[in-house]
């Protein structure tokens, strides 16, 4: 256990730090799909193509003896402020998911980056979307459900729970994690907030969608998965900490209490005096075994 404890703190640390990652370079290479593949054996494939643009990748992970009505599928989303980040810093995080997972599919996905000239927020889930398409239409192929789970980290998170809540997708998802994504970008703790950290990050996102909440409110309104939650959204677990620099709290509590009114199973823990990346080891655990608890009773 000692062994793992230490991979899972350099494994989350790895995932946490996804605001200040480094971009680093995709493989240009694409990939057909199989004809056959033994569904005995373990099977992994890179830079599976689910589009045309270069960004349009995901790497896939099956587990032995998978079956198409038990085995389901986990779909990690990375961070990096909407504008970096790469599928391959989820990397190391595969084998510590498949130890204390070992049935489950994992599919570590690309997504085109947020620009205003050619990418909103709404192309970025039609990405998760279109990843779970092409997964449900090689079940057969794979050998996999057409269940899905959802684990995204900071940018991954917000993106994870806008494709969660909106119910033209989530169909088929049967729960989603968010590990420090943002809720809300009406939140007055971002419009009116005078942390530089904070700015500067809203400042990002208004310059690469090309809009501000005062020009047009809507459009944040509508990225926001505080204002796209229903009552039909799945059950969901946050993970935030109380002194993150660039999610505010106000961010996963007001969230809670709404999926608290909406009545949907969730959990929220908020960890004391964490911030946006430099997680505690203790905490560190905490989020893994709360997280594999609420998948087994949830999943």
């Amino acid at each position: 256990m000692k062994v793992l404890s230490k991979k899972i703190k350099h494994f989350t640390i790895l995932l946490l730090l996804l605001f200040t990652v480094a971009c680093s370079s995709d493989d240009d290479t694409t990939t057909v799909v199989d004809n056959t593949i033994d569904t005995a054996e373990p099977y992994s494939k890179k830079n599976i193509t689910y589009g045309e643009h270069s960004r349009q990748k995901f790497d896939l992970y099956l587990p032995a003896n998978r079956t198409k009505e038990s085995t389901k599928t986990l779909i990690l989303v990375h961070g990096g402020t909407w504008l970096s980040g790469n599928k391959e810093d989820l990397n190391d995080l595969v084998p510590a998911i498949q130890s204390l997972l070992p049935n489950y599919a994992i599919a570590t996905i690309n997504y085109r980056y947020l620009s205003h000239a050619e990418f909103s927020f709404d192309n970025m889930v039609q990405d998760i979307d279109s990843v779970v398409n092409f997964l449900i239409e090689e079940d057969d192929l794979y050998n996999i459900s057409q269940n899905f789970g959802l684990i995204g980290i900071s940018a991954g998170g917000h993106l994870s729970m806008l494709y969660s809540f909106d119910s033209k997708y989530n169909e088929n998802v049967g729960f989603v994690a968010s590990i420090v994504g943002p809720t809300n970008f009406l939140d007055e703790n971002y419009t009116n907030s005078e942390d530089s950290a904070i700015t500067n990050l809203f400042t990002l996102v208004e310059i690469a969608t090309g809009n501000t909440p005062a020009s047009n409110p809507e459009y944040f309104q509508l990225s926001s998965p505080f204002y796209v939650v229903d009552n039909a959204a799945p059950p969901t677990i946050l993970f935030y900490g109380d002194s993150d620099e660039l999610v505010p709290t106000s961010q996963s509590l007001d969230l809670k209490d709404k999926l608290e009114d909406l009545n949907i199973t969730h959990q929220h823990y908020l960890y004391e005096g964490q911030d946006h990346s430099n997680w505690s080891e203790e905490n560190l655990q905490d989020v893994y075994t709360k997280l594999v608890a609420f998948i087994n009773a949830n999943f």
